[in-house]
């Protein structure tokens, strides 16, 4: 507190002197005592161990393990089924699942490698869009949120297996136009893709999770059911953690 009104002071007086309400700034060489600065540095230290290290997770904004059987079935004949999946059992983003490809995936050791996400690029905003450009715009593969969010994980058993399901479908799809000369597979590899292979939009989930809200009536105050995935995983493995 006293760090902060030493500040304010410095500045307001500062402003005083430039507009001549004053004669002269008597905050200048004004400093805290040392005992003041250390008491100060070791509770900034304190506050910001605490804030890096202690993961808190709203239970209220977190599903049940029987509430994500049901959204995992729910979806298994949808095209988001992959995006579920990915935000409930490995804890992806929602940008994080869209840029997954087959090449991320050692299907050998059962690892995932993410290293990008989809999403726009923050140049981008100093120029104007069209409806065409804005959607091509928004699926660039640019960096991830943090240098942590580089990571490799473990695959499991069920997400390897669908994986492996889609990789299928996606092989039958490719054959099926590999001479349409009109609309060409788009052969990118990613995994959440449309018929053609494109990537999908951060916007093409809401229209299927809306339908599994609607088909389950207790879940409607829930406005963020993307973010309630992510939260499950990420409150699953807060617990373990804390239980070992």
């Amino acid at each position: 507190v006293a760090d902060i009104v030493r500040t304010v002071m410095v500045s307001s007086l500062k402003d005083a002197e430039v507009n001549k309400f004053i004669s002269s700034n008597v905050a200048y060489g004004i400093n805290l005592p040392k005992e003041e600065k250390e008491k100060i540095r070791e509770a900034t230290e304190e506050e910001d161990t605490i804030k890096y290290h202690k993961l808190v997770i709203d239970e209220t904004k977190t599903f049940t393990i029987e509430q994500i059987v049901t959204i995992i079935k729910a979806s298994k004949n949808t095209p988001i089924y992959m995006n579920v999946l990915f935000a409930s059992l490995m804890g992806l983003r929602k940008c994080e699942t869209l840029a997954v490809k087959y090449s991320d995936i050692d299907f050998i050791k059962g690892k995932l490698n993410l290293r990008v996400q989809l999403g726009r690029k923050l140049e981008d905003d100093d120029y104007e869009d069209t409806p065409k450009t804005k959607n091509k715009k928004a699926k660039q593969e640019i960096e991830l949120k943090s240098k942590s969010s580089i990571r490799e994980m473990d695959i499991p058993d069920l997400v390897l297996d669908a994986i492996f399901d889609e990789r299928k479908i996606y092989e039958k799809r490719r054959n099926r136009r590999i001479n349409d000369k009109h609309n060409p597979f788009c052969d990118e590899g990613y995994i959440c893709c449309s018929t053609y292979g494109k990537p999908r939009g951060r916007g093409f989930i809401h229209k299927y999770f809306k339908q599994i809200k609607e088909e389950n009536n207790e879940w409607t105050v829930i406005t963020n059911i993307k973010k309630f995935l992510r939260n499950f995983f990420i409150f699953v493995i807060t617990e373990l953690i804390q239980q070992y």
